[in-house]
């Protein structure tokens, strides 16, 4: 999972726009900055079950050589929703969806899209940023694993408008860690001395056409549309269940002829089986009811 932060100052913001307000740091007696955040839950992964599960490739470095062989997408494009969507839309239903396929795609154009997937998500979260900030972007500072993928970095600095910067230290959050450490014992006085600590390994700055990049993102949102409604559409037997156990009252135990308890409707949803725990567990998560078969001796 990767996070993407917006500082807030020392006041915590609320997000209309589908962002989490989250402790950024506290340094000794200062009083604590935050920040809000969006969460994203599958970036680097895809890559790794482009490698485990499809055997694309071996070795995750690899991914970039193949989405180098080609010069577009070839009209793929791709929702890695594997667990659900975060940040903004957070909905737990939605799963992976690939659109566009034809017998002219090969694995060179799936892995531009996975790579491709990561930007598209990180510019919702930035576009959500920008919504309850009302700042704009003008330069995007980027850290993790994948910013070594030149090929992703020039993209992201294409759907976004605006320089993408790789600094020379790019796990930040590691680094951040030992900056604070230093800065309890003494190691650096101030945040001034930290500053100049940080210099630029590489940047990226936009290519492609605005209209062309706005086209494709209208059409990302409603591959990202289609994702949760086909979930939605499949699950139809779920939602039925979900929308059966809730509408029998409050308090209401249900029990099998040996007396076990089958489903019990409380405040908390909680499913409670013995006996026959496990058919009855399983439709529950398909629910999405929390599931508790060691309460129900």
């Amino acid at each position: 999972m990767r996070r993407r932060h917006a500082r807030t100052g020392t006041e915590a913001v609320p997000s209309k726009s589908g962002l989490l307000t989250t402790l950024g740091w506290k340094l000794g007696d200062q009083k604590a900055v935050y920040c809000l955040e969006g969460s994203i839950a599958i970036t680097g992964r895809l890559v790794q079950w482009l490698r485990d599960n499809l055997g694309f490739i071996k070795d995750s470095k690899e991914v970039e050589e193949l989405a180098k062989k080609v010069e577009d997408n070839g009209g793929v494009y791709f929702v890695p929703a594997f667990a659900g969507l975060f940040a903004p839309y957070w909905d737990g239903t939605a799963r992976g969806t690939i659109v566009g396929l034809t017998e002219y795609v090969t694995k060179n154009h799936i892995a531009r899209a996975s790579l491709e997937a990561t930007a598209w998500q990180t510019r919702e979260v930035l576009d959500a940023m920008e919504k309850d900030s009302g700042v704009k972007l003008k330069e995007l500072k980027v850290d993790g694993g994948m910013v070594y993928n030149d090929t992703l970095m020039q993209f992201q600095a294409d759907v976004l408008g605006v320089p993408v910067v790789r600094p020379k230290v790019a796990e930040t959050t590691s680094l951040g860690a030992a900056y604070a450490a230093g800065l309890a014992v003494g190691y650096w006085k101030s945040l001034d001395d930290l500053r100049q600590n940080w210099g630029k390994d590489k940047d990226w700055s936009p290519k492609m056409d605005k209209g062309k990049v706005e086209s494709a993102l209208s059409f990302m949102e409603e591959v990202t549309t289609a994702a949760t409604n086909a979930v939605n559409e499949s699950g139809a037997e779920s939602n039925r269940l979900r929308r059966s156990m809730d509408a029998l009252p409050l308090g209401l135990v249900l029990c099998d002829e040996a007396g076990d308890v089958l489903f019990r409707n409380d405040q908390a949803e909680t499913l409670m089986a013995s006996r026959y725990g496990d058919a009855i567990a399983a439709q529950a998560r398909a629910a999405g009811v929390t599931v508790d078969t060691a309460a129900a001796k």
